[in-house]
């Protein structure tokens, strides 16, 4: 977090607010401080959903972490149906996953947990992908979320992401 006093900058490396869906992040926040001291918290723009961050993953976690606006796996089959079955299985976890269909950096979607909240995860590889590879994880015990998005990316991503 950058502040910037009257005649004073503060900085503590650690930036409040962080782009994400809209591109670009154009909030600031401005508090009193002691002694009448005015201070403005300014945004730090330079990372973006997609890009990896300091703790592994490349989406701020957002919305909600449950199976509850999942689409109902049985009106599917093969494997849509196992890629619904599996994000009413791990929501909590699909929820914290970027899903290289880029369906966030369009803004439709906060997570790969999205991508089975409509349809969008019917005929799409990547997001059924990314599905499987997390609960196949998780079935051998991972819990950590950037570990399972390494593996996500491993086979995801375009070269040099």
């Amino acid at each position: 977090m950058r502040l910037v006093g009257r005649s004073t900058e503060y900085n503590n490396g650690e930036p409040m607010f962080r782009n994400h869906k809209l591109g670009l992040a154009l909030a600031a926040a401005v508090a009193i401080g002691g002694a009448g001291a005015l201070y403005v918290q300014v945004a730090d723009t330079t990372w973006t959903v997609g890009q990896l961050r300091e703790n592994g993953l490349r989406i701020i976690p957002s919305g909600r972490s449950d199976a509850a606006a999942v689409l109902d796996p049985g009106q599917f089959r093969g494997q849509t149906r196992r890629a619904y079955r599996i994000a009413t299985q791990i929501p909590e976890v699909l929820n914290q996953l970027y899903c290289w269909c880029g369906c966030e950096n369009r803004g439709v979607h906060r997570s790969n947990l999205g991508c089975f909240e409509d349809l969008m995860g019917v005929n799409c590889d990547v997001c059924q992908g990314t599905a499987l590879i997390a609960y196949e994880m998780v079935q051998r015990g991972v819990t950590d979320a950037a570990e399972i998005q390494a593996a996500v990316d491993a086979v995801w991503a375009p070269n040099g992401a």
